[in-house]
C-alpha cells in the first residue's frame, strides 16, 4: 500500500522556489530556418489532403513544436532527414548564468534533447573543466548512471541530464540551483524535474 500526502500536508517547512527567466533571442540564421521550417511543415499539397485524418494532423503539430524547439537550440532536422547545425547564443547565455552562481555551489542543468546536451557539457568542460562536469542521459546503463551520480555528489560541480531520465524519483540535494536549458512539453516532467532539489536535505 502507498499513503501519498502533498508537500504542504506534510508540513515539511521547506523555502519557497525561487525562479529566473533569462530570454535568448535567436540568430539570424535560426529565425530564416524558424520560418522555412514552419512553411515546410504546414504546407500540404493537394494527394496529401484526401491522406490526411485527425491522428495525423495531431502528430504534424507535435512535428512541428519539436523542429522548432530543435531550431532554437541550433539543430534543424529537416523533413527530408537532413540536420542542419545553426549559430545560436544559447550557451553563451548560459555560462553567464551560470557564472552568477557563487562556486562551489552545485548546479543541475536539464536538458530536452541529448544534442543539447553535448553542446553544454562541451561549454561547461571549456569553461570549469571536465572534471567539473557529469552527464545523465537515457543512452548510459542504470550503473552508469549511479556512478555519474555518484561522481556528481562527490567532486564534479555541474550535472547536465535529461529530464526523461533523471527527473524522476532522484536525490540531488548536493545542488540549491537549477537551470532549464530548454524544457519539455511535459508538465508533469518540469515540476517532478524542479522537485529533485526541493525536498528535504
Amino acid at each position: 500500500y502507498v499513503y501519498q500526502i502533498t508537500k504542504d500536508e506534510a508540513d515539511l517547512h521547506l523555502p519557497s522556489k525561487a525562479y529566473e527567466t533569462y530570454h535568448v533571442p535567436m540568430s539570424g540564421d535560426q529565425l530564416a530556418a524558424y520560418e522555412a521550417a514552419k512553411d515546410e511543415l504546414l504546407s500540404i499539397d493537394e494527394d496529401e489532403w484526401g491522406q490526411l485524418d485527425q491522428w495525423w494532423e495531431s502528430i504534424r503539430i507535435f512535428r512541428l513544436f519539436t523542429t522548432l524547439q530543435g531550431i532554437t537550440i541550433g539543430r534543424w532536422r529537416r523533413k527530408d532527414g537532413t540536420v542542419v547545425e545553426l549559430p545560436h547564443y544559447r550557451t553563451e547565455v548560459l555560462l553567464s548564468v551560470v557564472k552568477q552562481i557563487p562556486p562551489p555551489e552545485k548546479v543541475v542543468i536539464w536538458a530536452q534533447y541529448l544534442y543539447a546536451l553535448r553542446q553544454i557539457v562541451e561549454a561547461l568542460a571549456g569553461e570549469y573543466g571536465a572534471d567539473e562536469v557529469v552527464q545523465l542521459h537515457g543512452s548510459m546503463s542504470p550503473a552508469k548512471r549511479n556512478e555519474a551520480l555518484a561522481v556528481w555528489r562527490e567532486r564534479a560541480r555541474f550535472l547536465v541530464a535529461t529530464q526523461g531520465v533523471g527527473g524522476h524519483g532522484l536525490d540531488m540535494t548536493a545542488a540549491r540551483y537549477m537551470v532549464f536549458y530548454a524544457n519539455g512539453f511535459k508538465y508533469s516532467e518540469r515540476l517532478q524535474a524542479e522537485d529533485r532539489i526541493h525536498r528535504i536535505g
